[in-house]
């Protein structure tokens, strides 16, 4: 009996086909986390299952990642604190995301990242360019209009203290970062530098209102605000692929 086009997509969601290792060109075809359990629901006269059986099937357990799964991460890491300090970046923003998700929940659904760090191979990162990422958009966004601003971008670096003086700290900041900080504040959005958790949850609280005052939050934090400075109108600014030349006033949304 054929499988409609509804299951057999299904089938496909489940199907690690194209993900064989790097350097390699063997193509896996196995299903992900498909328990013997769960592959029993098959043995059925027909050998058959419907989409819906198999989707309730395999998201029993599915990838095993929680509804908090930044505490899932830093109990992970907790276990073996080497890799804190490996990544400590990733840690940082790790603590930042579990710290609103318990304390700020409906704040929480509107903040996401963006996969910009990481190693990846060449492939992978034509792939990911290709889709739209763009290397110095800042780390984390919460798409949520506070005061005058638009939203608030956050680049994140790990606590100052890791580098090893102050200069160094600084330097960590790429300079297609800044231009990008720079352009999103062109256009009416808060867009900072984050040095750690701390400093991160210090932006976002004075942000919502909840803490500290959003207009003298620049003197509280450890990057120079004067590197990235509002740009004046005219000016270009170096991105890492191409430039922006900031318009006389803030684009809009043009009307249909």
């Amino acid at each position: 009996m054929a499988m409609s086009k509804d299951e057999r997509n299904a089938l496909l969601a489940q199907s690690t086909y194209g993900s064989g290792g790097k350097g390699s060109t063997q193509r896996k075809t196995g299903f992900r986390d498909l328990k013997v359990t769960q592959v029993e629901i098959l043995n059925k006269s027909n050998g058959s299952i419907s989409a819906a059986d198999f989707q309730r099937e395999t998201a029993k357990k599915g990838s095993n990642i929680s509804e908090n799964p930044h505490q899932q991460e830093l109990a992970r890491l907790a276990e073996t604190p080497k890799y804190i300090e490996q990544d400590r970046e990733h840690y940082e923003q790790t603590v930042f995301f579990n710290e609103v998700y318990l304390k700020y929940p409906l704040h929480y659904h509107l903040l996401a990242s963006v996969p910009n760090g990481g190693k990846r191979d060449k492939c992978e990162r034509f792939r990911l360019t290709a889709e739209g990422l763009k290397p110095g958009w800042p780390d984390t966004q919460l798409m949520c209009p506070c005061h005058h601003y638009r939203a608030l971008f956050i680049e994140f670096k790990k606590p100052y203290e890791c580098f090893a003086d102050a200069s160094a700290a600084r330097g960590g900041v790429a300079s297609h970062q800044i231009a990008t900080i720079r352009m999103l504040r062109s256009q009416g959005f808060a867009a900072y530098i984050a040095f750690g958790a701390f400093e991160a949850m210090k932006i976002f609280e004075a942000y919502i209102g909840v803490s500290g005052d959003i207009k003298t939050l620049p003197q509280n934090l450890f990057y120079p605000e004067e590197r990235i400075k509002l740009p004046e109108p005219g000016d270009i600014l170096e991105l890492y692929r191409g430039r922006y030349v900031v318009p006389e006033q803030p684009l809009q949304l043009m009307a249909v």
